[in-house]
């Protein structure tokens, strides 16, 4: 039995499925802006638990597509625009479905990197651009743990549907990346049955009796040989005794600890962008909460990721003012329905003025503002990053009325922060973060909780500075011109400026790094070590990255990558040393030639840094 994930548990297939409560979690965007494994691994423990209650024997997740656009409509699903990342994050969240009783599905291998016309636009791309990037956090994942199975996507790659692509499934995934389990197809997209099993794909969902007779009838006239035939079913066989196994083995959790987990992975992923003047956490004696996000907030995506949760957030104001109870706190709804039967962003109208004489009588206004479902989800992508025209222009108007404004901003993916960014004091970045969501922002706002995440994807100054613009291709194809400079690569590369760039957080914590020191172990493994201290009253968490790139950047190199992460929780004045090895992974590059991975010789700069952009210890060493 399978049912869709990733952020919870949709009971039932897509086709029929039923509104049945579960517990819906923070999409696998905000955990990625965690950096933290450990929560990572939680939160699949506790959905492994959900499944386990509803007999679920395969959650249809994780999805670990790169974010080429931020316009894909289902990068709420996704980890990251850094492939590194989003296989090491990944990893941990199929080892705690698996560990504890639940199959995985990985998907959508591969180049799904966006919903406009996904099942027909063939994506493009050479072969060193899908390695390095569009297939990398699968061979990283599969190298540390094998999926239960593996989800091909729906769209053709280089003008052959990946259900029937027998180079991407047959050479790729199981040749070269080593995969030997099980694989599926996405919902309706195997297009011919028999062409696809020579593909080595496994099992075609959803049933179907023309799948059926197409693959029949090429057993009977010879385009499909027994062979074909028994290592299929020697495949779904292994499956069907893995499951039959885990379902004596399933570990409980409390219902109430996988609503402390859901908490917790919250808080963690939810970015502080800005905080002027120390806005944050909040020290005033009355606050105006505005928007009816406060009341109903975007706790995910649309499409079949989305969850019916199984309890109704508390509203923000109420969560805030029981953290704060010497605090004035008013709620003040002015973003409303004009149609209370359809729950959609554009038919919001704003009573300005009405915020704006209330927020006068104020310490701080909190606007609660973003995306919600009807705008980012499957199927179909965002035509802009940029909040509606109606949510914009009240966050600038009631900024420049009244005397502190904080953004709490909800959204799936980037947003073009722009138009406002100036004019408020504070803005916090939650994401699609779940039913608990209310209560971390509620806990981050009073200081309950120090903010930790970091953007584990740019936010551009604005959509015409990314690799792909607004530029979807044509109905045939969308060819992928940027190769390998995706997300902070490109940036690097073109030396272009951005909003706020991947790794990027703030913190009401502060510390210090030093002691920095390259060892070299061998000729291709170095020690990399420093300290990180802990010099305010508040404890935190930061995420210590590490970079590595060529000292002489050539076409098709980028100017460096993301190698190693830890995410640190430090008291005051404490003090923990870091350390990382640097192998022969860290400095290869693909070398299509040879279809392999290869490490040239020549210079290269390891950097310690607190984002992409931003450098706090740097060295330069060669390799023969």
């Amino acid at each position: 039995k399978c049912s869709d994930g990733p952020l919870g548990l949709r009971v039932g297939l897509v086709e029929n499925s039923e509104e049945v409560p579960a517990i819906c979690f923070p999409s696998p965007h905000v955990l990625a802006n965690s950096w933290d494994k450990g929560v990572v691994y939680k939160v699949a423990t506790a959905l492994s638990a959900e499944c386990s209650d509803r007999n679920v024997d395969i959650l249809l997740a994780p999805g670990v597509n790169i974010k080429r656009t931020p316009l894909c409509g289902r990068n709420f699903e996704y980890f990251s625009e850094d492939p590194y990342l989003a296989g090491v994050l990944a990893t941990e969240y199929i080892k705690g479905l698996q560990e504890n009783g639940t199959g995985a599905s990985l998907k959508h291998f591969c180049c799904n990197n966006r919903e406009w016309d996904r099942c027909f636009q063939s994506s493009d791309v050479d072969y060193k651009t899908m390695r390095e990037i569009y297939t990398r956090a699968f061979e990283i994942i599969i190298k540390n743990v094998e999926p239960y199975t593996v989800m091909c996507a729906y769209n053709p790659i280089n003008g052959i549907n990946c259900a029937e692509n027998e180079f991407i499934l047959n050479h790729v995934l199981r040749d070269k990346l080593g995969y030997k389990g099980v694989v599926v197809s996405d919902w309706g997209a195997v297009h011919d049955r028999s062409a696809a099993l020579n593909a080595s794909l496994d099992i075609s969902f959803p049933e179907s009796e023309k799948n059926y007779e197409n693959l029949v009838s090429g057993y009977k006239n010879g385009r499909v040989d027994e062979k074909t035939v028994d290592e299929s079913v020697a495949r779904v066989s292994r499956l069907a005794e893995k499951v039959k196994r885990d379902r004596e083995n399933r570990k409980p959790i409390s219902v109430g600890e996988r609503l402390d987990i859901c908490l917790e992975a919250a808080e963690r992923g939810m970015v502080l962008l800005k905080n002027e003047g120390g806005i944050l956490p909040l020290k005033s004696k009355s606050v105006l909460v505005v928007g009816d996000m406060s009341v109903d907030p975007s706790m995910s995506g649309g499409g079949s990721a989305e969850v019916f949760p199984s309890r109704t957030p508390r509203w923000l104001s109420v969560a805030l003012q029981e953290k704060m109870p010497d605090c004035d706190v008013k709620l003040m709804t002015t973003v409303y329905r004009t149609n209370c039967m359809i729950r959609r962003s554009a038919t919001r109208i704003i009573n300005i003025a009405a915020a704006i004489e209330e927020g006068k009588k104020r310490d701080v206004t909190v606007f609660v503002a973003g995306n919600d479902y009807f705008i980012e989800t499957e199927s179909c992508d965002r035509s802009s990053i940029k909040l509606l025209p109606i949510l914009e222009d009240a966050i600038v108007k009631i900024a420049e009325g009244t005397k502190n404004t904080v953004v709490v901003l909800e959204g799936g993916s980037a947003i073009d922060c722009g138009g406002f960014i100036d004019k408020v004091k504070g803005v916090l970045y939650t994401g699609f973060a779940g039913q608990e969501m209310n209560e971390a922002i509620a806990n981050i706002l009073s200081g309950k909780t120090c903010p930790s995440g970091r953007l584990s994807e740019t936010f551009p100054l604005r959509v015409e500075d990314t690799p792909t613009k607004t530029d979807v291709g044509t109905p045939e194809k969308n060819v992928y011109k940027e190769g390998v400079y995706v997300g902070y690569r490109w940036y690097d590369r073109k030396k272009k400026k951005t909003l706020f760039p991947f790794g990027y957080g703030l913190s009401y914590a502060k510390f210090e790094y030093s002691d920095f020191a390259v060892e070299k172990k061998a000729e291709r493994i170095f020690c990399v070590s420093f300290c990180v201290k802990n010099v305010s009253d508040c404890k935190g968490g930061e995420v210590c990255q590490l970079y590595v790139g060529p000292t002489m950047v050539k076409k098709g190199r980028a100017v460096r990558e993301l190698r190693k992460f830890e995410k640190i929780y430090l008291e005051p004045d404490e003090r923990v040393k870091v350390s990382f090895e640097l192998s022969d992974e860290d400095f290869s590059s693909f070398d299509v030639e040879n279809d392999e991975w290869r490490v040239l010789s020549g210079g290269y700069e390891i950097s310690v840094r607190k984002d992409a952009e931003h450098a706090i210890f740097r060295k330069k060493v060669r390799i023969k």
